[in-house]
């Protein structure tokens, strides 16, 4: 089955090494669809940047079962399931890349202060999904502005990483009722947003994707595609 993007987001990533990585891997700025764009921008050079080393804070997939009648259904087992998954998948891609990950549970830091630290990185997240990023280029407002979360080099340094990704995102999967029911029941969707922050907490990279077609995000193959397109 192909993964079809619905959209796609790419945007600074010009100091952070590990930043340039991804965009060595393909996400060089482009137009996008809902979040600003308009292309052109910069590309980096490989010779510009030296290795890196990714803390790969823990993923949130929340995954939903939806019945037949619509109702949405938190599922948590499924979520946990779907979340490691993508913290193995992000880790896979990033060493296929050549690039080394770690993954940081939730307490490293302390649980408060790592809370406190993925909401301001979904806080910036959510307003590069915002309309008001629509028809800007989105690399070009990153650049000339400073999106930061505060510093973050203590738990860097405690775990000998240069910056911290975070994904999080959702994803839908029908009832047999449901699937087997109106036509008006639409497809189901997953959406997965990643972002990259640096020592001193500045965003260095942000790339949200969604795709239709039920993947399971539980599952080795449909993680590794959707984790996999959105380091392209």
């Amino acid at each position: 089955m192909n993964l079809p993007i619905a959209a796609s987001v790419c945007s600074r990533a010009v100091i952070l090494p590990l930043a340039a990585a991804l965009l060595m891997a393909g996400c060089a700025p482009r137009a996008a669809v809902n979040a600003g764009g308009g292309g052109g921008g910069r590309e980096a050079a490989p010779d510009d940047f030296a290795p890196g080393r990714f803390g790969i804070l823990e993923p949130e997939v929340m995954m939903y079962d939806v019945s037949a009648g619509g109702v949405f259904e938190y599922r948590d087992d499924w979520s946990g399931s779907a979340s490691r998954r993508a913290a193995v998948s992000a880790a896979l891609k990033l060493g296929a890349l050549g690039y080394e990950s770690t993954l940081l549970p939730d307490a490293a830091g302390g649980a408060a202060e790592v809370f406190r630290l993925k909401t301001k990185m979904r806080y910036h997240a959510a307003a590069f999904q915002s309309p008001f990023f629509s028809g800007l280029n989105v690399i070009a407002e990153i650049d000339s502005l400073t999106y930061s979360v505060g510093p973050v080099q203590t738990l860097c340094d405690a775990y000998g990483v240069d910056g911290l990704l975070y994904i999080y995102g959702f994803t839908e999967k029908f009832s047999e009722e449901r699937r087997a029911g109106a036509a008006d029941a639409g497809s189901e969707r997953t959406f997965m947003a990643a972002i990259l922050v640096e020592r001193d907490g500045r965003v260095s990279w942000y790339r949200h994707m969604l795709a239709d077609g039920g993947l399971d995000m539980r599952t080795e193959a449909h993680s590794m595609r959707m984790i996999g397109a959105m380091f392209k």
